[in-house]
């Protein structure tokens, strides 16, 4: 059982329950760099291998995002994962845009979309 929080009109409402989206999943394995959750030392990415937005940048992110998300593959929770990062060199020569969708296991599509900072 996970908690939801809703705020209205100036007062907070928490309800238990079960989670319907993994939409939160998977938010916080694209945001926390692995090592940094005390809980789960393996918990997270490694988006700081990405050192160069170069032709190589892309494939390296997609994979770096796959490896951050297996473990919802692993525990049964999706059903598949897609990735794909993309590069603007001119317009955002320190960022890449990576974007995806996992499919849970009950078949619902959570998409996802970040800008991953390189140096």
């Amino acid at each position: 059982m996970d908690f939801k929080l809703s705020y209205h009109g100036g007062t907070a409402d928490i309800t238990w329950g079960p989670v319907e989206s993994i939409a939160n999943n998977i938010w916080l394995s694209l945001n926390i760099p692995k090592g940094s959750f005390v809980f789960a030392s393996d918990f997270g990415h490694r988006f700081y291998l990405v050192k160069k937005n170069t032709a190589q940048a892309p494939a390296l992110l997609e994979s770096l995002a796959r490896e951050a998300l297996q473990w919802l593959l692993d525990l049964g929770r999706a059903a598949s994962i897609e990735v794909l990062a993309q590069r603007d060199p001119i317009n955002h020569p320190n960022r890449l845009l990576l974007r995806g969708e996992v499919v849970q296991a009950d078949g619902r599509r959570v998409p996802f979309e970040k800008f991953v900072e390189v140096v």
